[in-house]
């Protein structure tokens, strides 16, 4: 069996890999058009490295947004042992995604941008964290963005997770590493429960059922204070219930999770926006 520490490394390192095979199809929102491109170049079956992004160019093996930020995450782990000091975090996000970097290079302005842009894509998330900085909030928990709540909170965290797998303080860890760059509760819980979710996979304490790894992340005590419009034990129980059904075509699985009420209410009509 696999030791905990090898299941973290297998995961740090399947999702950086995931992450450059998934980068050069990012953002098709269009299933149908996608597929069809997919079958016209004969790889239905080979997704991975396929080139078809229509929002920016970064080369074959290279990371999206979210696979640079994971790596910041673990680089500065890897060199100080933990999130501390956080001075130093903030300085090599800025870095990496600052105007003086790869992701600065390119306009900001709509109307100047030309699709797809030549080199990496700066999520908005950090965009609100370089606007704190130039507001003067260079200190944490302040240099986030407190309104962003998009994916870059569940996906950054990847790297802490593995790091704190099963150790008490992982909360505080996840809740620390998302405030860096977007300071606000609903990141903070959905990262929480991802990481959740993740670290059962890491311990290895459920059998090999997805439905058993989020029965046992839904039951994972929070540490968030503050009531969710949708909150993260309610959506895990929405998941739970869809894969109860035992469909296992994933188009059928989408359109079923669209349907449930709570969903519904949120969601608009094409169930497309659950993958985007």
């Amino acid at each position: 069996m696999p030791t905990i520490e090898e299941r973290a490394k297998a995961a740090l390192v399947g999702a950086i890999c995931a992450d450059a095979a998934a980068q050069t199809s990012h953002w098709n929102y269009d299933r149908p058009v996608f597929h069809q491109k997919l079958q016209d170049n004969d790889r239905w079956d080979t997704p991975e490295f396929f080139v078809c992004n229509s929002f920016y160019k970064v080369a074959i093996g290279g990371q999206s947004c979210y696979g640079d930020q994971m790596l910041v995450l673990a680089e500065h782990l890897a060199k100080y042992g933990a999130l501390e000091p956080m001075n130093k975090l903030i300085a090599n996000i800025e870095h990496t995604f600052g105007n003086g970097s790869e992701y600065g290079k390119y306009p900001t302005k709509k109307g100047d941008i030309v699709m797809p842009v030549q080199g990496p894509w700066r999520h908005g998330s950090l965009k609100g964290f370089l606007r704190q900085l130039t507001k003067g909030h260079c200190h944490w928990p302040a240099c986030g963005d407190p309104d962003d709540a998009q994916a870059d909170c569940f996906l950054r965290i990847i790297p802490v997770v593995c790091a704190y797998a099963g150790q008490p303080e992982l909360n505080t860890r996840i809740d620390e590493a998302v405030r860096v760059t977007q300071n606000n509760n609903t990141s903070v819980a959905f990262a929480q429960m991802a990481a959740a979710i993740l670290e059962a996979c890491i311990l290895g304490k459920c059998d090999d059922s997805f439905t058993s790894i989020l029965t046992k992340a839904q039951k994972k005590p929070r540490t968030f204070s503050t009531k969710l419009p949708v909150g993260t034990h309610e959506a895990l129980a929405i998941v739970i219930k869809v894969l109860e059904l035992g469909e296992h075509d994933f188009e059928k699985i989408v359109v079923a999770l669209a349907k449930q009420p709570r969903m519904s209410q949120t969601l608009p009509e094409n169930p497309a926006s659950l993958i985007a």
